[in-house]
């Protein structure tokens, strides 16, 4: 198994690079020669590589929709947080949804391709030392999504749980992207076995069941932030085993 894990990781690292690497000039092409779409349409085919990649290292994927999620309104989903691979599934699987991520500051320089997304998506930025600038990111995100009927991907907990154990989910995030979305849906999306299967450098381990499950929608126009906040933190304990 450490032998399998070693190689089919190296092979993995290598993909993920070459990807990072490639698609950093084709999206600065389709950016600035067609427009935000179609650089959006590279960046869901980088991660529908990805998505096959972990899959080629033998793990097992599953990804579960047992609802009519309307694609033609604004959508917020909110996921539990294990590792950066959280992201590679949502992008591919949730693609018609065009996602743009609330994403931690520290990502916005530095990685080819994935920074590059970020600014050019129009993701928010959230900086734990500047509260105010973290906001009105979220909000300008929630005025995006309204108009342009399109999605948002927030992580509540804020920080990854690599052990899978839910953190508490914090409501102010939710607030900020529902302000400015009058229309909105909540979508809580429980995600498990993403944790299981990262090691160092972007290598992976082999042979893990990972999952991305789509839960139930809520319309959060009668209920505050808390509220909402723990009924999506309830709903994904209960797929995951955790109530």
């Amino acid at each position: 198994m450490a032998i399998a894990n070693y190689i089919l990781g190296f092979i993995f690292r290598i993909i993920f690079i070459f990807c990072a690497l490639i698609f950093h000039p084709i999206q600065w092409i389709a950016y600035n020669l067609i427009g935000e779409n179609a650089q959006q349409n590279t960046v869901i085919w980088m991660n529908g590589i990805l998505t096959k990649a972990i899959g080629f290292c033998g793990n097992k994927l599953k990804y579960t929709n047992r609802y009519e999620v309307p694609a033609d309104r604004p959508i917020v989903f909110a996921a539990n947080h294990q590792s950066m691979w959280d992201i590679v599934g949502i992008y591919w699987y949730l693609r018609k949804y065009r996602p743009v991520f609330v994403s931690k500051v520290e990502l916005k320089k530095g990685l080819p391709s994935i920074s590059y997304n970020l600014r050019k998506s129009g993701a928010a930025f959230v900086d734990l030392k500047d509260k105010k600038t973290t906001i009105k990111e979220i909000l300008t995100l929630s005025q995006k999504i309204q108009k342009e009927r399109r999605a948002a991907v927030i992580f509540p907990e804020g920080r990854r749980s690599r052990d899978g154990v839910l953190k508490d989910f914090a409501a102010g995030g939710l607030i900020a992207l529902l302000k400015k979305a009058p229309d909105a849906l909540v979508v809580p999306i429980a995600i498990d076995g993403t944790g299981a299967i990262t090691a160092k450098k972007y290598k992976i381990n082999a042979f893990k069941q990972v999952s991305w499950t789509v839960l139930e929608p809520i319309d959060p126009k009668k209920m505050d932030g808390e509220a909402l906040a723990n009924r999506i933190k309830a709903m994904i304990a209960q797929e995951l085993g955790q109530l």
